[in-house]
Protein backbone atom coordinates (compact mmCIF):
# COMPACT_ATOMS: atom_id res chain seq x y z
CA UNK A 1 0.00 0.00 0.00
CA UNK A 2 2.86 2.19 0.40
CA UNK A 3 3.38 2.76 -3.21
CA UNK A 4 -0.99 3.85 -4.05
CA UNK A 5 0.35 7.23 -4.59
CA UNK A 6 3.04 6.94 -6.76
CA UNK A 7 1.45 7.53 -9.91
CA UNK A 8 0.01 10.36 -8.59
CA UNK A 9 2.99 11.59 -7.35
CA UNK A 10 4.44 10.59 -10.91
CA UNK A 11 2.51 13.05 -13.36
CA UNK A 12 2.58 15.67 -10.71
CA UNK A 13 6.34 15.48 -11.37
CA UNK A 14 5.49 15.60 -15.07
CA UNK A 15 3.28 18.23 -14.22
CA UNK A 16 5.77 20.62 -12.01
CA UNK A 17 8.84 20.11 -14.79
CA UNK A 18 6.58 21.50 -17.35
CA UNK A 19 5.67 24.37 -15.55
CA UNK A 20 9.18 25.02 -14.74
CA UNK A 21 10.56 25.03 -18.10
CA UNK A 22 7.47 26.40 -19.95
CA UNK A 23 6.58 29.72 -19.55
CA UNK A 24 3.75 31.03 -16.93
CA UNK A 25 1.13 31.39 -18.97
CA UNK A 26 1.06 27.95 -20.31
CA UNK A 27 0.97 26.62 -16.20
CA UNK A 28 -2.35 28.12 -17.28
CA UNK A 29 -3.37 24.36 -18.85
CA UNK A 30 -5.06 22.24 -17.02
CA UNK A 31 -2.32 20.21 -16.38
CA UNK A 32 -3.39 18.04 -13.67
CA UNK A 33 -6.47 16.93 -16.57
CA UNK A 34 -3.92 16.07 -18.63
CA UNK A 35 -1.92 14.01 -16.57
CA UNK A 36 -4.91 12.19 -15.58
CA UNK A 37 -6.00 11.67 -18.77
CA UNK A 38 -2.29 10.41 -20.04
CA UNK A 39 -2.67 7.92 -17.49
CA UNK A 40 -6.29 6.71 -17.90
CA UNK A 41 -5.96 6.17 -21.93
CA UNK A 42 -1.87 4.62 -21.46
CA UNK A 43 -1.98 3.17 -18.31
CA UNK A 44 1.03 3.83 -16.06
CA UNK A 45 3.03 0.80 -16.46
CA UNK A 46 3.48 2.73 -20.40
CA UNK A 47 6.07 4.74 -19.45
CA UNK A 48 8.43 1.45 -19.03
CA UNK A 49 7.96 0.81 -23.17
CA UNK A 50 10.58 2.54 -24.50
CA UNK A 51 8.56 3.65 -28.00
CA UNK A 52 6.27 5.01 -25.50
CA UNK A 53 9.01 7.17 -24.06
CA UNK A 54 10.50 8.11 -27.24
CA UNK A 55 7.14 9.34 -28.13
CA UNK A 56 6.60 11.36 -25.29
CA UNK A 57 9.88 12.59 -25.48
CA UNK A 58 9.71 14.08 -29.01
CA UNK A 59 6.65 15.61 -28.23
CA UNK A 60 7.97 17.61 -24.81
CA UNK A 61 10.93 18.36 -27.38
CA UNK A 62 8.51 20.19 -29.73
CA UNK A 63 6.14 21.59 -27.08
CA UNK A 64 9.38 23.18 -25.13
CA UNK A 65 10.27 24.38 -28.51
CA UNK A 66 6.83 25.82 -29.28
CA UNK A 67 6.52 27.68 -25.91
CA UNK A 68 10.25 28.85 -25.31
CA UNK A 69 10.18 30.18 -29.47
CA UNK A 70 7.17 32.47 -29.11
CA UNK A 71 7.09 32.65 -32.91
CA UNK A 72 3.72 34.07 -34.10
CA UNK A 73 1.36 31.88 -36.60
CA UNK A 74 3.77 28.75 -35.75
CA UNK A 75 1.50 26.79 -33.56
CA UNK A 76 0.06 24.31 -35.95
CA UNK A 77 3.86 23.84 -37.32
CA UNK A 78 4.98 22.26 -34.10
CA UNK A 79 1.65 20.53 -33.52
CA UNK A 80 2.49 18.43 -36.61
CA UNK A 81 6.12 18.56 -36.34
CA UNK A 82 6.04 17.06 -32.71
CA UNK A 83 3.41 14.29 -33.57
CA UNK A 84 6.09 13.61 -36.89
CA UNK A 85 8.79 13.01 -34.70
CA UNK A 86 7.02 10.86 -32.08
CA UNK A 87 6.21 8.45 -34.84
CA UNK A 88 8.82 8.79 -37.32
CA UNK A 89 12.20 9.58 -35.14
CA UNK A 90 10.33 6.78 -33.07
CA UNK A 91 10.05 3.83 -35.70
CA UNK A 92 6.51 3.84 -36.38
CA UNK A 93 6.01 1.60 -34.31
CA UNK A 94 2.28 0.91 -32.91
CA UNK A 95 2.85 2.35 -29.45
CA UNK A 96 4.72 5.53 -30.19
CA UNK A 97 1.46 5.88 -32.58
CA UNK A 98 -0.93 5.38 -30.26
CA UNK A 99 1.32 7.81 -27.53
CA UNK A 100 1.45 10.47 -30.07
CA UNK A 101 -2.32 10.13 -30.42
CA UNK A 102 -2.86 10.07 -26.85
CA UNK A 103 -0.57 12.80 -25.78
CA UNK A 104 -2.24 14.57 -28.54
CA UNK A 105 -5.81 13.79 -27.59
CA UNK A 106 -4.96 14.70 -23.97
CA UNK A 107 -3.34 18.30 -24.63
CA UNK A 108 -6.12 19.23 -26.37
CA UNK A 109 -8.95 17.35 -23.96
CA UNK A 110 -7.07 19.40 -21.07
CA UNK A 111 -6.47 22.59 -22.87
CA UNK A 112 -9.75 22.80 -25.16
CA UNK A 113 -10.36 26.49 -27.17
CA UNK A 114 -11.12 27.51 -30.51
CA UNK A 115 -8.34 25.97 -32.79
CA UNK A 116 -8.46 22.33 -31.11
CA UNK A 117 -10.10 20.85 -34.45
CA UNK A 118 -7.71 22.42 -36.55
CA UNK A 119 -4.83 21.51 -34.06
CA UNK A 120 -5.79 17.63 -34.48
CA UNK A 121 -5.54 18.26 -38.09
CA UNK A 122 -2.10 18.77 -38.35
CA UNK A 123 -1.34 16.38 -35.61
CA UNK A 124 -2.57 13.81 -37.50
CA UNK A 125 -1.09 15.10 -40.53
CA UNK A 126 1.97 15.13 -38.55
CA UNK A 127 1.32 11.75 -37.40
CA UNK A 128 0.88 10.73 -40.90
CA UNK A 129 3.69 11.90 -42.41
CA UNK A 130 3.08 15.06 -43.70
CA UNK A 131 5.41 17.35 -44.80
CA UNK A 132 4.94 19.90 -41.84
CA UNK A 133 7.22 22.65 -42.63
CA UNK A 134 5.51 22.94 -46.65
CA UNK A 135 2.11 22.93 -45.10
CA UNK A 136 2.53 25.33 -41.60
CA UNK A 137 5.76 27.54 -41.91
CA UNK A 138 5.96 30.47 -44.61
CA UNK A 139 2.61 29.74 -46.23
CA UNK A 140 0.82 30.32 -43.37
CA UNK A 141 3.24 33.13 -42.20
CA UNK A 142 5.55 30.89 -39.88
CA UNK A 143 8.75 32.83 -39.49
CA UNK A 144 10.03 29.81 -37.61
CA UNK A 145 13.07 28.13 -39.01
CA UNK A 146 14.23 24.29 -37.96
CA UNK A 147 17.45 24.38 -39.47
CA UNK A 148 19.00 27.03 -37.01
CA UNK A 149 16.16 26.98 -34.49
CA UNK A 150 15.65 31.09 -34.72
CA UNK A 151 12.38 32.66 -35.28
CA UNK A 152 13.06 35.73 -37.43
CA UNK A 153 10.95 38.07 -39.62
CA UNK A 154 14.29 36.93 -42.42
CA UNK A 155 13.41 33.26 -42.31
CA UNK A 156 10.45 33.67 -45.09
Amino acid sequence: MRFASMPFVMSLSVVLVLCLTTNVGECATNWRVFGSCIIKKMGFRAILNSDVRCAGIQMFNSFYKMTTKKCINCDKYFHCQGNYNAVYKCGRKSQSIRTAKVISDCREFSQGGTDSGADQAANRYGRNGGNCAAKYLCDVNCKYNPNDDTCLSSNC
